[in-house]
């Protein structure tokens, strides 16, 4: 009996963690309401929020243009939630943007993980400061997974799920095109 009531109270532990760290999205294809998790995609800090913007989209990595009338958005998620200090390890998604008459359309972008970097110092996070690591394409993907980042980040890259990252830079170059 006692099995029972444990086995049962586990399984109303693990339902109820499933709906707490669910992340819902407003889809305005859809018209559906959503919550949004902001807290995955920032940093709590706005300022270093807004340097790593500047620096994102400064970048030819996670930045270009292949027209003149586009423009260009970044977000991320940040993967290790209890890291506070350099290095910031996150889920990037940069597109590049534009307005075909009331749609937007994406001409190109990225997505992926990165370890950015900033000097040890006091400042005000000049974007020009900044660097980053990125693993390379193909063969040597696994491998950089595993050299750039902490072993506790490496499963979640290696399942991290693009949906709700796709939706969030869709309605960020919405309500800022």
């Amino acid at each position: 009996m006692k099995k029972k009531v444990l086995l049962i109270l586990i399984f109303i532990i693990l339902i109820a963690l499933v709906i707490v760290g669910r992340r819902f999205f407003l889809s305005k294809e859809k018209g559906e309401i959503i919550k949004t998790d902001e807290f995955s995609f920032t940093l709590g800090n706005d300022q270093l929020d807004k340097a790593i913007q500047d620096y994102l989209l400064s970048q030819e990595y996670f930045s270009w243009k292949t027209t003149e009338i586009s423009r260009n958005f970044c977000v991320f998620e940040k993967l290790d939630q209890e890291n506070e200090l350099f290095p910031l390890y996150l889920w990037v998604r940069c597109g590049e943007f534009i307005k075909e008459g009331d749609k937007l359309k994406e001409q190109s972008g990225m997505s992926g993980p990165v370890k950015i970097d900033y000097p040890n110092e006091l400042s005000f996070y000049n974007p020009e400061r900044f660097f980053h690591i990125v693993p390379r394409d193909g063969s040597l993907y696994a491998e950089d997974i595993k050299t750039i980042f902490p072993q506790n980040l490496q499963k979640r890259i290696s399942n991290f799920d693009s949906v709700i990252i796709n939706e969030r830079i869709k309605n960020v170059a919405q309500d800022n095109f």
